[in-house]
């Protein structure tokens, strides 16, 4: 079993790979992010699109429009929540017993699952390209290995990025869940009794600490699997193998990897105020990462 302990990360070192690694391969990066980049753009345009156009999904698509206008309504914002309930409700009574419809649902999804297996296989090629940018040697024998176990890499990573995703969705979700709760709880009770004041109190200090502390497990599970993407191409597809080597990597130095992890995001911000960065701030992210792990991997 390889220690990483030893092992260290020089951000200055890093950062001067990135942009040298970078400006070698930066066709070719630039290249698969705007691949990327496009598609990401295209699909939600794509889907409203079908959805409009589909009179089994419309209906969905204009109830949570108007919940959208309701809960930024000042007058309308207490019901919001409450008139989606009930819309939804009527919505699924209607169609859950139409064959037509779950065959839709069954495409759609299909659909969406063949999107992201090929977003997952562009941002393979993405930390391949990366990793390599920040090596001195290459050789044609690893390519045509990374070719031939593509579909696994593109499955596995695909297995990998649901799993970061998972813990931020549930974060996100809390405070949802409590003002479902919520609505439940006010339609039982004196919206005018010092209880229910207590519990609105309670309910917001319940749901900033749990969406916060949601926030903090996620981003230090998602920085103890930050290199999965690259043991998969480079080790073993099997993502099980991928998570446990990312874990003990990562053990050690995990601070050195949350300011790499702060470097990116502020890329991405960036990226998403110029929009058009975003195609080459994946390269850059990608680079910087593969730096670091070819730091520990040495």
């Amino acid at each position: 079993m390889t220690s990483y302990k030893n092992k260290n990360i020089d951000i200055r070192v890093a950062l001067n790979e990135t942009f040298t690694g970078f400006k070698k391969s930066w066709i070719i990066l630039c290249s698969v992010s705007a691949i990327i980049f496009l598609s990401q753009s295209w699909l939600p345009k794509l889907l409203e699109k079908y959805a409009y156009s589909t009179k089994y999904i419309k209906p969905y698509i204009e109830t949570f429009v108007n919940f959208k206008n309701d809960i930024f309504n000042i007058t309308n914002a207490g019901s919001a929540f409450i008139n989606l309930k009930n819309s939804l409700r009527s919505l699924f009574q209607n169609s859950i017993y139409s064959r037509e419809f779950h065959l839709l649902i069954s495409k759609i999804m299909l659909g969406l699952f063949v999107f992201f297996l090929l977003l997952c296989l562009l941002y393979i090629i993405t930390i391949y390209i990366s990793k390599n940018s920040v090596r001195e040697k290459k050789t044609d024998h690893e390519f045509k290995k990374a070719f031939s176990k593509s579909h696994l890499m593109t499955f596995s990573y695909l297995v990998l990025s649901v799993i970061k995703v998972i813990p931020f969705t549930i974060s996100i979700a809390i405070p949802f869940v409590y003002i479902l709760i919520n609505i439940y709880f006010v339609s039982n009770t004196n919206s005018q009794s010092v209880a229910v004041g207590v519990y609105y109190i309670v309910l917001t200090l319940l749901i900033i600490c749990s969406t916060i502390l949601g926030l903090l497990i996620s981003t230090y599970i998602y920085l103890r699997l930050y290199f999965t993407g690259f043991i998969i191409t480079e080790e073993s597809t099997n993502p099980i193998h991928a998570i446990k080597v990312s874990w003990e990597m990562t053990e050690s130095h995990l601070k050195k990897i949350f300011y790499i992890f702060l470097i990116t995001l502020i890329i991405d911000i960036v990226s998403a105020l110029t929009i058009i960065g975003f195609i080459p701030g994946t390269g850059l992210k990608y680079t910087l990462r593969a730096s670091a792990y070819k730091q520990l991997r040495d």
